[in-house]
């Protein structure tokens, strides 16, 4: 169940935040994937970068 709860969470962030759409989601035993579809612009690498590093700290 966390890690269900867990994609809504990154889901509804990247949407706000950056207008990503998740596209799809795979629950697993040991993890989760979450597909995302966005606009890719210039910036798509400092986009990638960004959603790392903003990855390792809490989500306010």
């Amino acid at each position: 169940m966390q890690y269900h709860t867990l994609l809504h969470v990154i889901s509804g962030y990247l949407y706000q935040h950056y207008n990503a759409l998740a596209t799809s989601s795979s629950i697993e035993k040991g993890d989760a994937r979450l597909e995302l579809s966005f606009s890719p612009t210039r910036n798509t690498i400092r986009f990638i970068r960004t959603i790392n590093k903003e990855g390792t700290g809490t989500i306010p």
